[in-house]
């Protein structure tokens, strides 16, 4: 089996060098070093640090996270604190590492590299050009408690519920308000489900591969929200130790008639037919057949 990296967050060009260095000597058994480091003359805010691959070593680099591998051994250096230019000199990489001024910015200068690959400039600008009026019209407060929201998705409605820049909108669009209703009420619904997992999780999960999971969603055996181009997200409700929700699958054979929205709210809205309970708590506490019950009538009370 695979051993699973060791990840270091060096804050200094001395923690970089003295974490691989120690780590190559805990992993190596007394092998000879394939790396090496030194410091340009005059720039003692960069380090060089070098390598030789071989049958036993290997290193790569995905943004600033460099990645060492010796035998089974794995190591994950971190560098959100430092640019990272790497450069070749025959058969030898050599990363130069100096340390980034504002490393605060590092999060803004990768979504920064993934937008500017963009298709559609124009929306992507006007919905930027929204985002930083945004900013500057939330206190930092509304702002610090939407950035901790689960997903992107939540972090944008958080922000948008909680701005005035949305009441202003309604002058100039008369269902503006009803827009922002629903999307509101999209987000109590994901919260209430305790938030919502990736295809990828889901897979993880049920110990299933992805297109076990899609299968299971288009036959109506788990509820999925589309996420546009990036496929489904599946709230978390639905999981439980590496399984489904006792239940899950019966009652959405109920609710087949509704979309995956009318469905969620079904499950973590109080039921007055389940004696204000919600038919998720009561799928947990073995009530299955007066949820089947209330899922049958669901059409006549809707998602209240």
């Amino acid at each position: 089996m695979p051993t699973v990296p060791d990840t270091i967050h060096p804050t200094t060009l001395a923690q970089i060098e003295e974490n691989i260095v120690s780590w190559f000597g805990k992993v190596s058994s007394g092998s000879k070093s394939p790396i090496s480091f030194s410091s340009h003359p005059g720039l003692s805010n960069q380090l060089c640090f070098f390598s030789r691959p071989n049958a036993d070593f290997n290193v790569g680099i995905d943004q600033r996270t460099i990645f060492l591998e010796f035998k089974n051994h794995k190591l994950s250096v971190e560098l959100d604190h430092f640019d990272v230019l790497t450069q070749f000199e025959g058969q030898k990489i050599c990363f130069n590492i100096k340390p980034n001024p504002k490393p605060e910015l590092r999060f803004l200068e990768r979504a920064i590299e993934q937008v500017a690959e963009t298709k559609h400039p124009a929306f992507v600008s006007r919905l930027l050009r929204f985002v930083k009026n945004l900013e500057m019209d939330l206190p930092t407060a509304k702002i610090e408690e939407a950035t901790s929201a689960a997903t992107d998705y939540l972090v944008f409605l958080n922000a948008l519920s909680a701005s005035p820049l949305v009441s202003e909108s309604v002058n100039d669009d008369p269902l503006a308000e009803a827009k922002q209703r629903g999307l509101e009420r999209k987000q109590q619904l994901v919260e209430a489900a305790g938030g919502v997992i990736s295809s990828e999780d889901a897979s993880k999960m049920l110990s299933l591969t992805r297109q076990a999971v899609d299968k299971r969603r288009a036959q109506n055996q788990l509820i999925a929200l589309t996420q546009g181009r990036r496929g489904y997200s599946y709230p978390s409700f639905q999981f439980e130790d590496g399984r489904t929700l006792n239940g899950l699958e019966e009652t959405l054979r109920e609710l087949k008639s509704f979309d995956p929205w009318m469905q969620l709210a079904f499950f973590v809205n109080p039921n007055d037919r389940l004696g204000g309970e919600s038919p998720t708590k009561a799928l947990r506490t073995g009530k299955l057949s007066e949820v089947l019950k209330a899922a049958r009538s669901y059409g006549e009370q809707g998602a209240a």
